[in-house]
């Protein structure tokens, strides 16, 4: 939720009136910034009760090129979540309705939500009929977003 609300910083302190695509080359940006930082963290959840599980998954994953090419399948599905989070998030920002925001959160919180149930739960996922259920998912959030984005937009803007 901190990327949400480092957004809506931004939107308040450094470009208020934005047009839609200075919203969508935000959110792009975004993505983008996680995507060239997820290959340098190593373990997200080193530190944590789920650290040896995770180290296990990265083992497993990396003896596997399939695997480790599906990384890039999920950051282009992540990319419609990023961009329309915060395109909701703007209309909310611009327009003072709040309810484009929680739809904003309520899509952030389910993805990154399911993310560490699946952790959690300990889902094996250098298995490619796991990751392909995770990124659907990630698509059906993502295109629900976006839907509601470009109608929002379309609407209160």
């Amino acid at each position: 939720m901190s990327e949400l609300g480092a957004a809506l910083l931004f939107f308040f302190f450094v470009v208020p009136d934005m047009t839609l695509a200075q919203v969508i080359g935000f959110g792009t940006a975004a993505g983008a910034a996680e995507a060239v930082m997820l290959p340098f963290i190593g373990n997200p959840l080193k530190g944590t009760p789920l650290e040896e599980h995770s180290a296990e998954l990265l083992e497993r994953s990396s003896a596997n090129k399939l695997i480790e090419w599906m990384s890039v399948v999920e950051r282009m599905l992540a990319m419609f979540p990023h961009v329309a989070a915060r395109g909701l998030l703007y209309i909310s920002f611009a327009t003072g309705n709040v309810i484009p925001g929680v739809l904003a959160v309520v899509g952030f919180a389910s993805l990154d939500g399911h993310a560490y149930f699946a952790h959690l739960e300990k889902w094996p996922s250098d298995n490619i009929g796991v990751l392909a259920g995770l990124y659907r998912f990630i698509a059906l959030v993502g295109v629900l977003q976006t839907v509601l984005f470009a109608l929002l937009y379309r609407s209160l803007m």
